[in-house]
Order: C-alpha cells, then structure tokens, then sequence
C-alpha cells in the first residue's frame, strides 16, 4: 500500500545551515573583486559605490595601473576592506595575476567602467557555487 505523505526528513532542520554553505560564512563561500582603473577617479569611485553592501563580498583589490601617480586617499568607504596595489608597469594583464591578497576561491575581475547590477553578481557567484568543480580553474 502507498502512502502519500510523501518524503520527510527523519531529523528536520531549519534550513540555516543549508543556507548558510550556500554563501556568505566563509572565506570560501564569499568572492574577492578585482577592479582594473587607470586614471579616472570619478568612474573608480561610482564602482566602488555600486560595490556598497554587495552580499558575499570579500574584498576589492583595486589594481591601479597609472605608474606616473598614486591612487588619491578619498575614496568611497565600503562594508568590506578596499586595498589599492600599485603596479610598476601599466598593463591590462595585470588583473590576471595571482595577488597574494586574494583568499576567496572565486574571483570577479571588472574594468572600472563595467556597470553590473548587484541582483547580476549575486546570481553569477551563485551559479559559481553551484557549479563548484565544473567551471574551469586554475
């Protein structure tokens, strides 16, 4: 004889941990963004805004590639650290190296020009956990 109360868990959780291993409460399930800018302190400072309250962000590395300065110091404060790395050379390349200061397994490499919405970013790491092992990796 059938049943139909279907299937149910023998020891039910409340989903918190499920949720939780799905981002957010580790290095590991968060991502660093690596924004490339060369010279052009507004367009930096409105990505950084966009930035603001992003869920499962690690960090922003910003790679600033204009040798001839330094990055001034009034930038936008986020919820997250900000760490400017200053290269010797000028190079669209350089976003592609493998910082030391990167600790997240995932990484979102944008110019400083690119306008992605947060809802946008959200869904691509989330296709990024879910698809842990089947997209290509170092």
């Amino acid at each position: 004889m059938l049943f139909s109360i279907g299937f149910r868990p023998i020891e039910p959780g409340s989903g918190v941990e499920f949720s939780k291993a799905l981002g957010g409460n580790r290095v590991r399930e968060q991502f660093t963004v690596i924004l490339l800018t060369y010279n052009r302190d507004a367009v930096l400072s409105a990505s950084l805004e966009r930035l603001h309250r992003l869920p499962y962000l690690n960090k922003v590395i910003v790679i600033w590639n204009n040798v001839a300065r330094e990055p001034l110091g009034a930038w936008p404060r986020l919820h997250v650290p900000v760490e400017f790395i200053k290269v010797a050379k000028n190079s669209l390349n350089n976003r592609f190296v493998p910082w030391d200061r990167i600790t997240t397994e995932a990484v979102l490499s944008l110019d400083d020009d690119i306008d992605l919405k947060q809802h946008e970013i959200v869904f691509a790491f989330r296709l990024v956990c879910d698809l842990r092992g089947k997209l290509a990796r170092p």
